[in-house]
């Protein structure tokens, strides 16, 4: 190859490839693991691939989870590759290939790049490692598709033509880089500015920026604000676009905004800045880059605005660069970190000319030997943390141990800097090479290295171990212990077994049928071009067509869909309370509803679970919350007579009940002098002012200490509707007293014909669930 400087390049290119095929094909692995166990973003996938397989199957562009053109909300010509591949197939995996590819595929260009401007192929395969390696980068492709994952290849794409002069090639890479998502003009537009500040190419540089000019007067002007207008769009703004809002706090209009940034950049820094996260994460990113990008004039202008594009969004999660927001960026300031290393290097070219740290010498030789033996072992003791995680044991009367892998891993990057600098004949330096400019550019590369290792240990895993040491979060944002791990383990064995229950039940649905999901359940079903999610039974498409299916996975996590939160719960109470609908199946907490069903089958699944309540969702004046082995929920609401005043021990849940024919039942014990028992149990509506039934108990209805029973009354409600019923126990103290759950049991008639909105906040989701609750059950 006669582009390379260095001998041995055949192996290079060899290694290269092998780094491409690793990446695309471990990301593209675990990506689709992700969305098989039901733990991708189903909001951007279902939304974006939802469209591009929809433009296959006749519909445009249409998105079924946004309800209108994706265009009028992200113009992205890009994912017409993927409808064209939807004409022949409707794989999921497609999508997750094709991201994980192109950014594997950046490493060319990169590499290409580092040969043009460092002559030296082993360079340039370590700056492709190290863009490869980037934590963000794995976080961004593993979180979730997104177009802007095709950024990073497009972009050197161009640039690497724009350094050859292949203009015919820089503009149609320039083109794709446009197409990937409608704020893409501004980092082609950027790039004008190497060709005329580095190449004095103005005409160029004036072509570049009104090519990227007219596409963004096209896009914003004429494309967007016409498919808002004509698409019906769940964010509604018809006309505007809607990511105008994320900015408004720097002002209403785009002179006010210019304004704010020029005469007030200190006061919007420091409110971008007061927020921890947003401070946190841009003092890592530029922590990661060793701040090599601000040594390039150039680079530095390059990426600025797409930086503040990001930096100043209002919402954190952009402006902190998480999910797939980094993949914007990375390209961006990595080509500023090249340019950087190139004026680097024109100073050690400066300083080699004085013979600094170019000669070898005896005590060169000592440092080499000396650091290279400590740099195998630390090199060893981390492999063995990697494989077997942290370990501390007594070799020889010396310990050995390891927690954690940050220090180790600088004290590594410490010896490879003395390592390289100070012992030009080394082996490691005749690897890549012994002269200083070579040697000045290996060093931050492999600074950036480590610590992309350890961003990616904070962020999604690099290296395998079985060890998944994780905590779980109510909201699952992963805390990862002091280790890398494998994304196959980050989901448990009841994650995976549930999501298989999910898609092998889903297979009932024909396809092609009209069907409403629950977010997850839709994650799976978008390459259904009537799959929808639910937003109620009052909202599209519900109000607009015939609806055959629903499907809701109540095990999912709680998520956004816009402003209100999606509440699976009210999805399912709904189906049950439309009388067009039949419960066809019940499985680990998914319900598939099927219209036109026998809706008597789920009667008992809907008075055993829906209508059933725990002691503990009520409210209380008096009493407390006590663990007991014995309830159906392993808890208990308890007035205990040594502590507890007269009052009411439990109030709620103020369902809504239609007219109908009801039964209370509460489960109570009593333990302690059952001769001085007193309570009183009610049902009452309209906040207390109606009473429908009622029961005094005393000692006598409690024939042994400790045991439980079932207190029932019954009543009728005469009303079309009665709101805020309640079921309460007054307490009056002398003895202990438990109460477990109270269960309301409604009439067949009445569940059949009427609705029911019980205000529920916990719902059992199966009877392996609830300690106890499957014996309950098979007593009935």
């Amino acid at each position: 190859m006669t582009y390379c400087k260095k001998p041995g390049s055949t192996v290079v290119l060899l290694l290269l490839a092998v780094l491409i095929a690793t990446y695309t094909g471990w990301f593209t692995y675990h990506s689709i693991d992700r969305w098989a166990s039901l733990n991708n973003d189903w909001w951007d996938v279902g939304n974006i691939d939802s469209a591009a397989y929809n433009t296959a199957h006749g519909k445009f562009m249409y998105s079924n989870a946004e309800l209108g053109s994706f265009w009028s909300d992200h113009f992205a010509p890009i994912l017409l590759v993927l409808s064209a591949y939807y004409l022949f197939d409707d794989g999921y995996w497609f999508i997750y290939f094709w991201q994980s590819l192109t950014i594997a595929l950046t490493a060319i260009p990169i590499f290409l790049l580092g040969l043009e401007f460092f002559k030296n192929d082993r360079v340039a395969l370590l700056l492709a490692v190290v863009y490869l390696a980037n934590g963000y980068i794995h976080a961004g492709n593993l979180f979730d598709y997104h177009m802007v994952s095709h950024i990073g290849l497009f972009f050197f794409s161009a640039f690497y033509a724009m350094v050859k002069k292949r203009w015919g090639w820089f503009f149609v890479f320039g083109a794709l880089l446009m197409f990937c998502k409608e704020d893409a003009p501004i980092i082609f537009f950027m790039l004008g500015f190497y060709a005329l500040l580095v190449q004095k190419e103005y005409k160029i540089a004036f072509v570049t920026w009104a090519v990227a000019v007219a596409y963004v007067l096209f896009v914003f002007g004429l494309a967007i604000p016409y498919l808002r207008e004509v698409s019906h769009n769940v964010w509604g703004d018809r006309g505007t676009y809607y990511y105008n809002k994320d900015y408004v706090w720097l002002g209403e209009s785009t002179l006010d905004k210019l304004k704010t940034l020029l005469f007030s950049p200190r006061e919007t820094f420091d409110a971008v800045f007061s927020n921890p996260m947003r401070a946190g994460r841009w003092e890592d990113w530029v922590t990661a880059y060793a701040f090599l990008p601000f040594l390039s004039f150039t680079g530095l202008i390059i990426l600025i605005p797409s930086s503040l594009e990001l930096l100043l969004n209002a919402r954190v999660t952009v402006s902190s660069l998480l999910f797939h927001y980094p993949l914007m960026l990375a390209p961006l300031w990595t080509l500023a970190m090249i340019l950087a290393l190139v004026n680097v290097r024109k100073l050690a070219e400066m300083a080699s000319k004085w013979n600094i740290g170019s000669k070898p010498n005896i005590w060169a030789n000592v440092v080499g030997r000396i650091t290279m033996v400590t740099a195998i072992l630390y090199i060893s003791a981390i492999l063995v943390f990697i494989l077997m995680g942290a370990y501390d044991f007594t070799v020889f009367g010396l310990r050995v141990r390891m927690g954690e892998p940050g220090k180790p891993l600088l004290i590594l990057l410490a010896v490879f800097v003395i390592h390289i600098f100070f012992a030009p004949g080394s082996a490691f330096s005749k690897i890549f090479g012994a002269d200083l400019k070579t040697r000045v550019t290996v060093i931050p590369l492999l600074y950036m290295l480590f610590v992309n290792v350890l961003i990616t240990k904070n962020s999604v895993p690099l290296i395998l171990t079985d060890d998944g040491r994780q905590v779980f979060r109510e909201n699952r944002k992963i805390v990862y212990d002091d280790i890398f791990i494998n994304p196959a383990t980050l989901y448990s064995k009841e994650h995976r077994e549930h999501a298989k229950i999910v898609h092998e039940s889903v297979k009932m649905i024909p396809k092609g049928a009209t069907v409403v999901t629950s977010p997850e359940v839709y994650g799976i079903m978008y390459h259904n071009t009537n799959t929808f999610l639910y937003r109620g039974a009052s909202e599209h498409p519900f109000t607009d067509m015939e609806v055959e299916w629903g499907a809701i996975d109540l095990k999912g996590v709680p998520v956004k869909i816009g402003p209100p939160l999606y509440d699976r719960r009210r999805a399912i109470l709904e189906f049950f309370n439309n009388p067009n609908y039949g419960l066809v199946l019940e499985r680990d907490g998914l319900f598939i509803f099927k219209k036109g069903a026998d809706r008597a089958s789920a009667y008992k699944w809907f008075i055993d679970r829906a209508l059933t309540f725990y002691a503990s969702e009520f409210g209380k004046i008096v009493g407390s919350d006590v663990e007991d082995a014995s309830a159906i929920g392993g808890m208990a609401r308890a007035a205990l007579a040594s502590k507890t005043p007269d009052g009411t021990l439990l109030y709620g849940p103020y369902v809504s009940l239609p007219k109908g024919d009801y039964s209370v039942t509460f489960r109570i014990k009593a333990e302690g002098a059952l001769d001085k028992v007193k309570l009183k149990l009610d049902i009452a509506g309209d906040e207390g002012k109606k009473i429908f039934g009622e029961k005094m108990l005393t000692g006598y209805d409690f024939p042994e200490p400790g045991k439980w029973m079932e207190i029932e009354i019954p009543f009728t409600i005469t009303a079309d509707i009665t709101r805020k019923v309640e079921f309460r126990v007054f307490y009056f103290s002398g003895a202990d007293v438990f109460v477990d759950e109270v269960r309301l049991h409604a009439s067949l008639d009445t569940f059949l014909q009427r609705a029911f909105l019980p205000n529920r906040k916990i719902w059992r989701y199966s009877a392996s669930a609830v300690p106890n609750l499957a014996s309950r059950i098979s007593d009935r």
